[in-house]
């Protein structure tokens, strides 16, 4: 892979991070989410819809499993 085509990859991974963390702290819905990052032409170049739901709700159930175990 090229260097800009890997940086591009890292730029749309960190922004589906960015936005599981939005979901994971409640500042945006999941709908929300997925309409922006798909809006996201870099995002979308690497990624489908139906993976980008899947990553989110992977890092939303983490999330929110490592959220009550911190509480508790």
């Amino acid at each position: 892979m090229s260097y800009i085509k890997r940086n591009a990859y890292d730029q749309a991974e960190k922004k589906i991070d960015q936005y599981a963390s939005y979901l994971i702290h409640n500042v945006i819905t999941y709908r929300e989410a997925v309409e922006d990052l798909l809006a996201d032409p870099v995002v979308t170049v690497f990624f489908n819809k139906q993976e980008i739901e899947k990553v989110l709700s992977f890092e939303l159930q983490r999330g929110n499993t490592l959220q009550w175990m911190i509480m508790t």
